[in-house]
């Protein structure tokens, strides 16, 4: 499995992807009238993926450049070998982390994202 991390500034390339957690929101509209049991709606494409990657690192110094990399400002192209479906362009939101596992050695750098056309 070879997963990739492409932006203007190099290449990220992770051990392991260890999580990825998606979810899209539906923008679809449900208006309760008053003198009606039934709702009326509005339908809306649904919005773009929003989630977390949990990436796994060897060690703390390729973890610090991934975590580096992904406070630029940037759009971010993620690419899986096993999980094609998975691909796709991003921007980091929210706090990017980095914790050490229980040995001290290797690195989980968590980047919380939104995907964009």
């Amino acid at each position: 499995m070879t997963s990739t991390i492409s932006y203007d500034g190099g290449t990220i390339v992770p051990q392991l992807v260890l999580g990825y957690a998606a979810s899209r929101r539906s923008r679809n509209v449900v208006h309760e009238l008053l003198d009606s049991p039934d709702p009326a709606v509005t339908l809306r494409p649904a919005g773009r993926l929003t989630g977390v990657l949990e990436l796994f690192f060897l060690d703390f110094a390729t973890a610090h450049a991934c975590e580096l990399a992904h406070k630029t400002a940037g759009i971010f192209t993620f690419t899986d070998t096993d999980l094609p479906a998975a691909g796709m362009r991003y921007i980091t939101t929210d706090t990017t982390d980095i914790t050490l596992d229980d040995t001290r050695r290797r690195c989980i750098v968590s980047v919380p994202f939104q995907e964009v056309a």
